[in-house]
């Protein structure tokens, strides 16, 4: 008797498809199976599991099944290749002097990036090798800057608590 091979996307968000983590998968027969994912998967990939039962009885010849990894879209970083490019907003004051920022990397684990001072809009920040692995090559994360003229007027309502939007308007 020959194995069935049966063919499934596997929606990832970008975090499991950069940090290697374990999910659980649910097959057409209603059994789960437990998913060790490898570091760095890539939109399109496939992914082979052989000889899944999936309720038939032992002894039966298990089936194949081809996963065609699907990555999701995120809130904040998109995927060009096998780059990962977000944009980052600074204030221009910010962008003048430089500062860090410390956020969620799109594996989830935290990030500090210095933004050195004099930054430009649309200059590009770029962590070498940060992004997505296929074979023997990897992306890189790019942090693309938007100085955000807003961002200056939360600073400024920050620091001066004291007045209202009637007298900024003045």
């Amino acid at each position: 008797m020959a194995r069935e091979t049966h063919y499934k996307k596997l929606p990832l968000t970008l975090e499991q498809a950069l940090s290697g983590k374990s999910i659980k998968i649910r097959l057409s027969g209603g059994a789960t199976v437990k998913l060790n994912l490898k570091k760095g998967l890539h939109d399109g990939q496939l992914l082979r599991l052989k000889d899944i039962r999936g309720g038939r009885p032992r002894g039966g010849q298990g089936r194949e099944l081809i996963l065609q990894v699907s990555l999701l879209d995120h809130p904040f970083y998109r995927i060009e290749g096998l780059d990962v490019i977000a944009e980052l907003p600074v204030s221009p004051a910010e962008a003048h002097s430089g500062c860090v920022r410390t956020f969620a990397g799109p594996d989830g684990k935290p990030l500090r990036l210095q933004i050195p001072p004099r930054v430009s809009e649309g200059q590009r920040l770029s962590i070498k090798q940060g992004g997505l692995k296929k074979e023997d090559q990897r992306g890189n994360l790019d942090f693309i800057i938007h100085i955000d003229e807003n961002m200056a007027l939360m600073e400024y309502m920050a620091v001066a608590p004291g007045r209202n939007q009637a007298s900024l308007m003045n």
